[in-house]
């Protein structure tokens, strides 16, 4: 269970030079004001996200990953929220707390510079919820990571926003509309 953890506490590295990032063009104001409905009956679940970002299902292992555009031919980190599901019924019992601190112990060996800035109770539909917020650099990018975490019937949901640390503020309204929205049925 403990590396499928760190698997879910690291899967934004999907968005790092991906070719699967909506096009260029639309604007952090634009992302801001239009929202689709993301809906995966397979999973029972749903979330709103930016209408010109893309929605890709099962890309590393995710659900579904949203992806930003990109800001130009320069750019090759699209900002994202992921969202990732594990089953827990091998594990009763299992806290949303315990299953948080896990994968935090683990992410220092995994980032350089990693630096915890928030760890707290937080609520996703309702559930309770871990938050936690971290900056790091992996490979040639320092990012800013927010991570929500709820257990819902047996099953895990992490939900991640990663941002290149400059982006961060300007796409944080929308990755808290998306982790808002999200919705287990």
């Amino acid at each position: 269970m403990l590396k499928r953890i760190i698997v879910l506490l690291l899967s934004f590295t999907v968005a790092i030079g991906t070719a699967s990032a909506a096009p260029a063009g639309a604007s952090a104001k634009t992302v801001q004001e239009e929202f689709a409905v993301y809906r995966s009956p397979a999973y029972g679940i749903t979330a709103e996200y930016p209408a010109g970002w893309k929605a890709a299902e099962g890309a590393m292992g995710a659900i579904v990953v949203f992806n930003s555009p990109l800001e130009g031919e320069g750019d090759q980190f699209s900002e994202n929220v992921n969202i990732m599901g594990e089953d827990l019924s091998a594990y009763p019992g299992m806290t949303v707390g315990k299953y948080a601190e896990t994968g935090i112990a683990k992410l220092a060996l995994f980032f350089t510079d990693f630096r915890l800035l928030d760890n707290r109770r937080h609520t996703v539909d309702g559930r309770r919820a871990r938050l936690i917020e971290y900056t790091g650099r992996m490979g040639i990018f320092q990012v800013h990571v927010l991570q929500a975490m709820t257990i819902a019937d047996g099953k895990a949901y992490v939900l991640t926003f990663t941002a290149e640390e400059a982006n961060y503020g300007r796409y944080l309204p929308a990755a808290r509309r998306i982790m808002a929205s999200f919705a287990v049925k």
